[in-house]
């Protein structure tokens, strides 16, 4: 299972894969995060974007594959309008 990101309008991006995703906030998103990070990881939402994108490009991942999966939502974060949206595709 993994998760995808949505804005305003819709679909965004693939995002991380479930362990990929735990992996992504323990390590890097809760340590490193200021306050829209981690509400966004409580929420899995924020209308901060651009609030959220300054935050995420201070941070830097312990190994690889991590990443890998915090440039993908770096990216993801770029393109999205108004709104952040990290779901699992079940709602």
């Amino acid at each position: 299972m993994g998760y995808y990101i949505y804005d305003e309008d819709g679909y965004v991006a693939d995002g991380p894969s479930t362990g990929g995703w735990q992996h992504l906030r323990d390590q890097v998103l809760l340590p490193q995060g200021g306050v829209v990070t981690r509400e966004f990881v409580r929420d899995g939402a924020t209308a901060k974007v651009t609030a959220l994108g300054l935050e995420l490009a201070k941070m830097e991942a312990p190994t690889k594959p991590t990443a890998i999966s915090l440039a993908a939502l770096r990216d993801a974060v770029r393109r999205a309008k108004a709104v952040v949206i990290l779901s699992d595709g079940s709602r």
